[in-house]
């Protein structure tokens, strides 16, 4: 890697150390990182592609510090990005806007794939998206599970439905909630519990896309289910 590129991660990860928001600190962006990187190199893509993605993966979520919205963290975390990069000649016009692509789509894959038909792009944002999602499974989702809940004092499961009514829920029967919350007709899409999170995190796992983390996702799904036996007994 040459020293310019060098000086980017650099940089970037000095900016991830610095994030503080709950399940979403630097811990999360490291590991974001790695597993994209191993992502990245499944798919066959080297040179400035890796490069671009481990920047991605740096940034993606630094913009949470910045919002009251969270909504509104991706488009924040591309303006400090290319603030941060103005002066600095290491990325072409070009690639600036790969990166702040990635970053304004990294929780909205389906908007992306609206806007833009450019294959190269939307499979770099495939990725980043798969290594984001591997985040919320196996044990490092269970932890992400367990801090959440705590930050939010739920209690651990509802004892008249220990499962939780969204047991065995799919992407987008939690889309259809967070619809619902969105129209004030829910107040949670996410039932208020832990176990209520967990089973919001491994609904995610059927938006995976690279076989490679289809793969990886296997253990971390059956992982968070027996975390579920456990918690309820």
């Amino acid at each position: 890697m040459k020293k310019p590129e060098q000086q980017a991660i650099k940089i970037s990860d000095d900016l991830a150390k610095k994030m503080n928001n709950v399940a979403h600190h630097y811990d999360h962006a490291d590991k974001v990182r790695k597993v994209a990187i191993e992502l990245v190199k499944s798919e066959k893509l080297s040179g400035r592609d890796l490069f671009l993605i481990e920047i991605a993966a740096l940034w993606h979520d630094i913009g949470l510090d910045y919002v009251d919205d969270r909504s509104k963290h991706p488009e924040k975390s591309g303006e400090i990005f290319l603030d941060t990069f103005t002066d600095v000649n290491i990325f072409s016009e070009q690639e600036k806007e790969t990166v702040v692509f990635l970053l304004k789509y990294h929780d909205k894959y389906q908007q992306a794939k609206s806007t833009s038909s450019n294959e190269r792009l939307l499979k770099l944002l495939r990725i980043i998206v798969d290594a984001d999602t591997l985040e919320l499974l196996g044990q490092r989702g269970y932890e992400r599970a367990v801090e959440t809940a705590k930050s939010r004092n739920w209690p651990e499961y509802d004892k008249e439905k220990p499962l939780g009514e969204t047991c065995n829920f799919n992407s987008k029967q939690f889309d259809e909630r967070f619809a619902l919350k969105r129209e004030g007709k829910l107040v949670s899409a996410i039932e208020p519990t832990l176990v209520g999170q967990i089973n919001f995190q491994i609904s995610c796992s059927d938006l995976l896309f690279t076989d490679a983390a289809k793969r990886m996702s296997e253990n971390g799904v059956q992982f968070l289910k027996d975390k579920i036996r456990e918690i309820i007994g």
